[in-house]
């Protein structure tokens, strides 16, 4: 079983470890036709974009010159022609499921639709490029979008840790993705999951961090005041040796 790292505490629990289904819309691009390349911009469809970055400052917001993530998969699965569901149904466990095996079990190539399945499920997976973009499109439903921590045809390791999500005012510059608590370090980041209706068009960002580099992040502090701590301790030992030649023997 796995856990929700964090998620806004006002909106409702539909099943664990998923976030809660978003009741806004984030912020509509829109996608021309030379953007979308591959994608499936038919009205039919849901568009989904964004960018995975490298949020240097740690702030939670895409800022000037912070450079794209390169290689990161990113999946979209849509519960199709479904927009109400109870807290228990299964199907949202299966949602989930089949998101973590697009993207950790290889069954999908990059900028593929795997199509519908037998659990009236729609998938499409791609993969970032330098600038760290990506395009899905799905049939409307109760969809889905997850993002790997690590990177496309590499070792399945985290690399990555989510930055803050929902930071600031802006919605098309913030993070919109939830780590996934696991045993270890989180493989996986989910978006809220989002009742959608065809021709819709949604952008979903994920500010992406060093995993080595939020773990140094958190020690430093640890360390700098352990070298502190010593040095005063030196400093009271030698004052201490001082005062001692001092008093009359």
């Amino acid at each position: 079983m796995v856990g929700l790292a964090a998620c806004p505490a006002s909106a409702a629990q539909v099943a664990a470890p998923i976030p809660p289904v978003a009741t806004g819309r984030p912020a509509a691009t829109p996608v021309s036709p030379a953007a979308a390349g591959s994608v499936d911009v038919s009205a039919n469809t849901v568009q989904i974009n964004g960018r995975v970055w490298h949020d240097e400052d740690g702030d939670g917001r895409q800022g000037d010159g912070e450079p794209g993530v390169g290689r990161a998969p990113v999946v979209a699965v849509s519960i199709v022609g479904v927009f109400e569901l109870s807290r228990g149904d299964a199907r949202l466990r299966r949602a989930q499921d089949r998101a973590r095996e697009a993207l950790l079990g290889g069954s999908v190539s990059p900028s593929g639709d795997a199509g519908a399945d037998d659990f009236g499920m729609d998938l499409a997976f791609d993969v970032t490029g330098d600038a760290g973009r990506y395009e899905l499109a799905v049939d409307p439903g109760l969809t889905f979008v997850a993002v790997g921590l690590f990177a496309f045809g590499g070792p399945e390791e985290p690399q990555w840790t989510l930055t803050r999500p929902g930071a600031g005012s802006n919605l098309r510059s913030d993070s919109d993705f939830y780590p996934v608590e696991e045993d270890g370090p989180p493989l996986l980041g989910f978006a809220a999951p989002r009742f959608t209706e065809a021709g819709q068009r949604l952008q979903l960002d994920a500010g992406f961090q060093p995993l080595l580099a939020v773990t140094g992040g958190r020690i430093g502090p640890i360390l700098r005041w352990g070298l502190v701590s010593v040095l005063a301790g030196v400093a009271l030992l030698l004052i201490g040796r001082q005062w001692r030649r001092r008093l009359p023997g």
